[in-house]
């Protein structure tokens, strides 16, 4: 629940992982998360995460959001939200 992995731009690999509310961060050149800023819950089927994200600017505009879990099985990726980056 406290490991974030990014994947690299293309999306086919990972770019390593940080623990979350340690030090430490990871960048592709879409965003960079900020790991010590950053923390998760969770509470039966519900997770909450928060996110300490910076974007580039070559990454503005609308985007979707897209997660993936694992615990035990593999999600998949999973469209969750959409937002606007200025």
């Amino acid at each position: 629940i406290n490991t974030v992995y990014l994947a690299n731009d293309a999306g086919t690999d990972w770019l390593g992982h940080v623990t979350l509310g340690q030090s430490g961060s990871l960048q592709n050149s879409q965003c960079t998360v900020s790991a010590a800023g950053s923390s998760a819950s969770g509470s039966g089927t519900n997770l909450t995460l928060n996110l300490a994200l910076t974007f580039q600017t070559a990454f503005s505009g609308a985007r979707n959001i897209y997660m993936e879990v694992y615990d035990g099985a593999d999600s998949g990726w999973q469209q969750k939200g959409t937002w606007t980056i200025p």
